[in-house]
């Protein structure tokens, strides 16, 4: 309610990637703090607004600021733009959802929100899929849905593990992630976040389904700057990015072959050609 937190991540063809940079907004002057007493809020940056207004008048601002940025690659001076951004309707989803209704950018912003599906769920990927919808890996847009707006609904559990076994991945690998290097030492918040959770296997009794489950660690009380590098990873998937074994261990997975594209005198002689086969077939 009293800050915004964030984060900019690049991701591969092959699902590797790295953190480009994470912030909170407002700016803090403290390296280390709770989002509930946060030393710089919203409330003291937007005085006259209510609690809504302010996350309004905060997404109105950074949303504006990512979608107009430019990012440049190390070792290379092509720039990048934000190719999709998820928004965490968790916490007052109707401001969320009115945000994105009327933002210039909202082709490339989505709202989202993420649930835990136990072992004794349904998996997401296993779910009906009705005309409209979108689906991925874990992950779905229902094109009949009773909120205010379409969203991303995904399943928390396996992209965490996803996103930890990517993080854990051998330097070198094509789909490891990458940490900020040594700006990493400069940002104890976000170190705290990243390993505020922790994971077990769980089993369902009727069913043998197995689930990794991850919970908050005993001493750790926010994990912001984590759920928004997992938002990042589906906000990957979502823009047409795909997780693959083949890819991941190295190989060059190239499409099936193609069939040449014919120009329309190319298609009218091929209709014609086929038309003669077929009455001489019919002589015969």
């Amino acid at each position: 309610q009293e800050c915004l937190f964030g984060m900019v991540c690049g991701v591969t063809e092959k699902f590797g990637g790295a953190i480009v940079e994470c912030g909170v907004f407002p700016e803090q002057p403290a390296k280390m703090f709770d989002a509930a007493s946060v030393p710089r809020p919203l409330s003291s940056l937007y005085p006259k607004l209510e609690p809504r207004a302010r996350i309004y008048a905060a997404l109105t601002e950074v949303v504006g600021a990512l979608s107009s940025r430019s990012f440049r690659q190390q070792d290379s001076d092509s720039p990048m733009s934000i190719s999709m951004g998820l928004i965490d309707s968790g916490f007052e989803a109707s401001t969320v959802h009115e945000f994105l209704g009327r933002t210039q950018f909202k082709a490339l912003w989505k709202a989202s929100k993420g649930r835990s599906i136990g072992p004794a769920g349904k998996p997401m990927n296993e779910y009906r899929r009705e005309p409209g919808d979108q689906v991925g890996w874990n992950w779905r847009i229902d094109a009949r849905t009773t909120a205010r707006g379409r969203f991303v609904s995904f399943d928390t559990l396996p992209w965490k593990s996803a996103v930890a076994d990517a993080l854990l991945a051998p330097p070198g690998s094509a789909s490891a992630f990458y940490l900020p290097g040594s700006e990493l030492r400069d940002n104890p918040l976000l170190i705290s976040h990243l390993l505020s959770e922790y994971r077990t296997e769980t089993m369902a009794v009727l069913s043998g389904r197995r689930v990794q489950e991850w919970r908050l660690r005993p001493d750790c009380k926010e994990n912001h700057f984590w759920d928004c590098l997992v938002g990042c990873a589906v906000a990957a998937s979502v823009s047409g990015l795909q997780w693959s074994a083949a890819s991941a261990a190295g190989e060059s997975v190239a499409d099936g072959p193609r069939k040449p594209k014919l120009s329309m005198s190319a298609r009218q002689a091929a209709k014609r050609e086929a038309a003669k086969r077929e009455a001489a077939n019919g002589r015969n």
